[in-house]
């Protein structure tokens, strides 16, 4: 499903209005208002009935036959009122020196008529108005006025910088530099809840979020430390999680990685994942049974538990009314009938959900913290392994990094599990991106940057779907 013409120019509006907010400077304030003035054009060319009732009242005053407008295609009509313009541009210069009541009376019909195009040229295509952004209201003094509400045991507290961190699909992270009397100069980072969901998944509920965080922090996993989770929306209209700020720098997008990585890198995140991968869960009942965790945790059986999951994602793709696909259809069929079976006794594990470069900050080689837990679930370790090495391709050498996993205390994974799930990634994101061009086609708060995923990523990983088919089948365990 693709957004409309309408619906993609207006959210493309709503972001220059935005936009505005961050630039200032006189020349981009005019570059950023010329650009609305010519989406405001574009859109309103999409008007029909304007051009229709245009066309058949310069017909009428051109005194051709009645014209049928809604037979014409877009082209056509464009062209019709391209002849009628002609003819009244003639009778005018025909009857100028008319000067009778009757002949005037027309001429001046016929100026309004075409006044009339320009007036509408001068009409706000749709009135949007101003969206309610929750990241307008993260400034320094209104968190400042929060945190010394928060926390009146930090005397001496002042707000020295705020930073909202661009792109970012699913929440909105703001990073904070504060200092006060009991803590000294630290950092903080705040991950709050837009105000349109990114999909409708279990774990996009930052109160179900939080405690798996809480979960992974105590099971020593690195994660920026959790504080507290905010449910209060009176402070800045949305709900927040905030944690102590981590160090390190992200190194790679959802689509792809950013420079080759060392060895030893290479190796740290393996060892991270292993790390996960063997956290007992269950000594942390009160943070499973209030996380979105729960549900997968009763499923023991590994086979049923990667059926039961594959049968979330269809019900995702209903869900989100991505609209008719044999290419996804053909996935989540293959899918169902080619569950893995034979799972060499392992059995589900804690799993990230959504590994990656662009999830985890590294300093001096070191994973420092891993980021965004909304897709974190209880399943197959496959899933984290494929995730990771398909957002790292071609940088991080596939074979290498299985071996660093196993050496670090990772369990042995067959080909085939890792091939089967493979293909999973490929249709989730394949959901996912059709999941959010409905999104903005549905939502005029949507964000711009839903359609930028939506149209860029999604052949990204389409051209691959039915050569990852193929090679899972050359390897398929066979009855």
């Amino acid at each position: 499903m693709t957004p409309g013409d309408i619906r993609l120019l207006g959210t493309a509006r709503l972001a220059g209005q935005r936009l505005k907010a961050l630039a200032p400077e006189a020349e981009a304030q005019g570059l950023i208002d010329a650009i609305d003035v010519v989406l405001n054009e574009l859109i309103l060319r999409r008007d029909r009935s304007f051009f229709e009732d245009y066309l058949i009242r310069g017909a009428a005053l051109a005194g051709l036959p009645a014209p049928l407008p809604s037979a014409l295609d877009d082209k056509a009509l464009d062209g019709a009122i391209a002849d009628v313009t002609v003819r009244l541009e003639q009778i005018v210069g025909e009857r100028g020196g008319d000067e009778t009541a009757e002949t005037q009376d027309l001429l001046d019909r016929i100026v309004a008529w075409e006044d009339s195009l320009y007036a509408f040229r001068m009409t706000a295509a749709r009135d949007d108005g101003r969206i309610a952004d929750p990241r307008a209201r993260f400034t320094a003094p209104a968190i400042e006025a929060y945190l010394k509400e928060r926390q009146p045991d930090w005397t001496g507290l002042k707000v020295v910088s705020v930073s909202l961190i661009p792109g970012g699909f699913s929440k909105i992270t703001v990073l904070l530099d504060i200092t006060d009397d009991v803590n000294g100069h630290h950092g903080l980072a705040i991950r709050a809840e837009p105000g349109l969901k990114f999909m409708e998944l279990e774990g996009a509920d930052i109160a179900k979020e939080y405690p798996v965080i809480r979960l992974v922090h105590a099971a020593g996993i690195p994660v920026a430390e959790p504080l507290w989770l905010e449910t209060d929306t009176a402070h800045f209209g949305t709900r927040f999680i905030v944690s102590r700020k981590a160090a390190g720098q992200v190194h790679g997008t959802v689509r792809e990685a950013g420079a080759s990585l060392p060895e030893a890198t290479g190796r740290e995140v393996a060892a991270t994942l292993a790390a996960l991968h063997q956290v007992d869960y269950t000594r942390w009942p009160e943070h499973l049974a209030a996380s979105h965790l729960g549900r997968w945790a009763g499923i023991a059986a590994l086979p049923d538990n990667t059926r039961t999951f594959m049968t979330y994602w269809r019900e995702r793709a209903e869900i989100h009314d991505i609209g008719p696909s044999p290419l996804i259809r053909r996935a989540l069929d293959w899918l169902a009938r080619n569950v893995p079976t034979d799972a060499e006794g392992d059995a589900p594990v804690l799993l990230h959900g959504d590994i990656g470069l662009h999830n985890m900050l590294i300093e001096d080689g070191r994973v420092t913290a891993l980021l965004d837990w909304e897709i974190s679930r209880i399943g197959d370790r496959a899933e984290d392994l494929t995730n990771f090495l398909s957002a790292t391709s071609g940088v991080i050498d596939r074979d290498d990094f299985i071996r660093w996993y196993r050496e670090a205390g990772g369990r042995e994974v067959g080909e085939y599990r890792l091939r089967y799930l493979d293909v999973f990634h490929s249709v989730k994101i394949a959901i996912c991106a059709l999941a959010v061009l409905r999104r903005v086609e549905d939502h005029r708060e949507a964000s711009i940057q839903l359609a930028v995923f939506g149209l860029q990523y999604l052949h990204y990983i389409t051209s691959r779907m039915t050569g990852l088919i193929r090679a899972a089948e050359e390897i398929r365990p066979r009855a």
